[in-house]
Order: C-alpha cells, then structure tokens, then sequence
C-alpha cells in the first residue's frame, strides 16, 4: 500500500469549527434574574436543572481526495469538494522521478467547482518506469484565490432593523483581531438571543451549532457556533459565537441580506456575549478579511469603530 502525505490548510479563523467532543450532559437553567445559563455542571445552590446530553454537530464540508485506477490502467487522482463554494487545491507528487515528472511538473494548482467531484492528476501508470504508487500531498482553502472584493458594497448591520449595538472591537483597534483573518472583523456586544441576520445575499458553506460553552483558554476557542456563507463576489461572511442549537440555515441554502440566521451567543474564544462578524478572502491559501462599509442613516455608509453604536437598516 502506498503512504499518502496529506497536508491540510484549512479555514485559519481562531473560531475553529472542532465543536463539542462525542457526548456530554447539559445543564440548562434559569437563575433568580431570569436569565437561562448552560452549563456542563449541577447549578451550585441544587436548583432544579432540566438535563440533556448533546453531541457535536458540525457540518463544516470538507475536500475529500482518493486515487483511483482507471480501465485503462492508468492511476487518477480525484478531489470531492463538499463544500457549496469553490475551493483553490494544489497537489504535489513527492517523488515525482517515479512517475518520470520534473518537479515542476509535479505541482497541479486548480480552483474545484462547488459540490463536485473533480480529476485532478492522471498517471500513465502502464509506461515503463512509472510508478502507480507514488506518494502526494496536498493543500486547500475554501474561495478562489485572490478575488476582488467589490468595495463599494454597504453591508446590512447585521441584526434587526431599528437595533442599536455597540461596537466593542474593530479596525484599528486590535485586543484580540491581531491576525490576518480577523484584522478587519467587527464584534458587536449585544444580549444573548438577538437575532443575527445575513449582511448580505449568498450560499451558506459551513456551519457549527451544537457547543454550549465559551471562554478565554485554547480549548474555548474550538467551540464557537458559526455560520460562514460565500458571497457572489467570492467573499467568505463568519458570524461566530452564537447560542447553541439556533442556526436555522443549512450549507448549501441560499440566504438573502436580511434573512435570520440564528441568535447571538457567548459559545467559543468569548469574555462576553457578543457577535463577531467578519468578511474574508482567500489569498493564497491564507484568509485575509477585508475592510467593511456598513449601510448607514440616509442610504450612507457607516464605519464601525471601537466604542461607536451602529443602527440596523
């Protein structure tokens, strides 16, 4: 049997999409001011506590890669991209002398079609000298490379019209979007169950919504419930941290601006109950978000800063 290197570059948003690990007991309860709490223990002063057992769900796609023999002989390499977006893939045959290639012509870099199957590599592996168990790695990342985004767009505030939130962290502030991927992301502070609605129309590609939990060490922050749609300019929208069990779309599911995703929460790398809301693209292999103009008062754009309250249109 042949050994396969695979090297996976996925999404490299601090909100991962692990989730929960196999089952656990939820506690879920209300305390004396009302507000219902989520957690994995007894309530200390021995309230009563309805009891459920959860396991993870998270339906983030993936690009699944097989080598396949062909009636003529020879051997093909197939990438599945599961996800409802075009994915950038590059596979390199490690040992590209045993299928008489230079290492130049070892490296194929393609853009997969969403939610198709694709042939990727084929080997003649019938010619003298030509190996059909060569060794391959590969890489991908969700979106087209190096898209433009369409800067002029005013992206809806992403909550109900009329709603007011204050914005806790943006551009240039950066308490913790001190990377790339999250430079340019917006956090919002608002209650746990407001109703998170898309900023802008496009196909959903991922999903988290089963974690109850959230806080400030490394393991919090595999927990976050997400929803990440494709936008038709190539974009990648996150909307990260909401309550557990209420995203209401699933991937593949058309969305339009404006319509209710699921409620804000505190799951995942959170010292509060807030939304974090992001716009990425990729850019070779990495993800770089992108600066935002939201729709303001009068059909103008409004920018989010650290300490500004935004108004839903």
């Amino acid at each position: 049997m042949s050994m396969t290197t695979h090297r996976l570059i996925m999404l490299t948003l601090l909100l991962a999409l692990t989730g929960l690990a196999a089952a656990q007991s939820i506690y879920r309860y209300q305390d004396d001011d009302g507000r219902w709490h989520y957690t994995d223990r007894p309530p200390k002063d021995g309230r009563k506590a309805a009891v459920n057992v959860v396991t993870s769900v998270n339906l983030d796609p993936k690009v699944i890669v097989t080598r396949e023999k062909a009636r003529d002989g020879s051997t093909a390499i197939f990438a599945d991209n599961q996800y409802h977006g075009p994915v950038e893939f590059e596979l390199e045959i490690v040992d590209a002398a045993s299928v008489g290639r230079s290492p130049e012509e070892a490296v194929n870099h393609v853009v997969l079609p969403a939610a198709k199957k694709t042939q990727v590599l084929r080997v003649d592996s019938q010619q003298a000298g030509v190996s059909s168990n060569f060794r391959y790695k590969y890489k991908y990342m969700l979106g087209e490379p190096d898209i433009k985004h369409d800067s002029t767009y005013l992206y809806r505030v992403p909550y109900a019209v009329a709603q007011e939130f204050r914005v806790t962290q943006a551009y240039p502030t950066a308490i913790t979007h001190n990377s790339p991927d999250s430079r340019h992301a917006v956090d919002f502070e608002m209650p746990v169950g407001t109703a998170i609605h898309a900023a802008r129309e496009g196909t959903v590609v991922a999903i988290a919504f089963r974690s109850y939990s959230g806080g400030t060490t490394a393991e919090d922050a595999q927990k976050a419930n997400i929803v990440r749609v494709v936008h038709d300019d190539g974009t990648i929208a996150t909307y990260a941290h909401l309550r557990l069990d209420s995203v209401r779309v699933r991937p593949g599911d058309r969305v339009q601006r404006g319509e209710y995703l699921a409620d804000s929460g505190n799951t995942g790398f959170s010292t509060g109950p807030h939304l974090h809301f992001a716009v990425s693209r990729n850019r070779g292999f990495d993800l770089e978000s992108v600066p935002l103009h939201f729709l303001g008062a009068s059909n103008k754009a409004a920018q989010a800063r650290s300490g500004k309250i935004l108004q839903a249109y």
